[in-house]
């Protein structure tokens, strides 16, 4: 790969850098990150990058890739640089982008005639390398494209691969579900300080206990509910609390806030 703006450093633009030069997937040389925020280039100088702090400062004629990390609500003024790029056929220019909203068919009209563009929707853990990134192929985006995708993600986790309409829906499910989590871990131990348990023994207790069923999930062969099921025996503590829960509407709650957040991203990338 040539030279690459990473146009965006927060914290899913510096987790996903950091492990690609990790793995030797960029040369450091040859990045230029590009962010408004001062310590935010600092972070990308430690790094060995090239810094900018505009758009307007990169030199888009000869860039190869170009790796967008922005807010959907960034990407007019964005998208207005990638435009004036020389676009010559002999130098074609990839776009990989973790934008909700925005399709990959605005960002290859944006990018010029021979431009290609991979979507991909990662979520905060691949911060510790056990993300999951949904990836997409743009109109014009190549087998390679996607491969070369793949490789970046794979540095932080797990990919998968979707067809582009179903992208919005991956944002839903994994790229918001750890707050999903999060939420869950929240209430429980608010409800076990409000039982008597001490605030500390409470956290320790709701951290160690989703680690160890997040794990148990991920390497039984078992499906999520009949692995519920064997923990819930009938008359049980267990089946008394999925049984208030389940009548509170807890599975229609959780099914109809990823639809709400699924709905979000569509109307993101229209600009509303």
């Amino acid at each position: 790969m040539g030279t690459t703006a990473w146009i965006g450093f927060g914290t899913m633009g510096t987790a996903v850098l950091r492990e690609a030069l990790r793995a030797g997937v960029f040369d450091a040389k040859r990045v230029v990150v590009c962010d408004p925020n001062p310590t935010r280039l600092d972070a990308a100088r430690e790094l060995g990058c090239q810094t900018a702090t505009t758009t307007e400062a990169l030199n888009v004629s000869q860039l190869d890739l170009v790796f967008l990390a922005v807010k959907p609500q960034v990407w007019a003024s964005v998208s207005s640089e990638l435009s004036k790029r020389n676009d010559r056929e002999s130098h074609p220019l990839l776009v990989i982008s973790v934008m909700g909203g925005v399709t990959a068919k605005d960002i290859e009209d944006a990018a010029g005639t021979h431009s290609r563009a991979v979507r991909c929707m990662p979520n905060t853990p691949v911060q510790i390398q056990v993300g999951l990134t949904a990836i997409a192929s743009g109109p014009r985006a190549t087998s390679g494209d996607l491969a070369f995708a793949r490789r970046l993600f794979e540095t932080c986790g797990q990919v998968v691969d979707l067809d582009e309409s179903l992208i919005d829906a991956a944002t839903a499910v994994s790229g918001s579900g750890p707050a999903y989590v999060f939420l869950l871990a929240g209430a429980m131990r608010d409800a076990a300080i409000e039982l008597g348990i001490s605030a500390d023994k409470a956290d320790e207790m709701v951290r160690q206990t989703l680690i160890g069923a997040s794990t148990l999930l991920s390497r039984s062969p078992e499906s999520a509910e009949a692995l519920r099921a064997a923990v819930t025996s009938q008359g049980g503590t267990t089946h008394a609390a999925i049984t208030e829960m389940e009548s509170l509407g807890f599975r229609k709650m959780i099914q109809r806030g990823i639809t709400a957040a699924r709905d979000r991203g569509r109307s993101l990338g229209s600009g509303h």
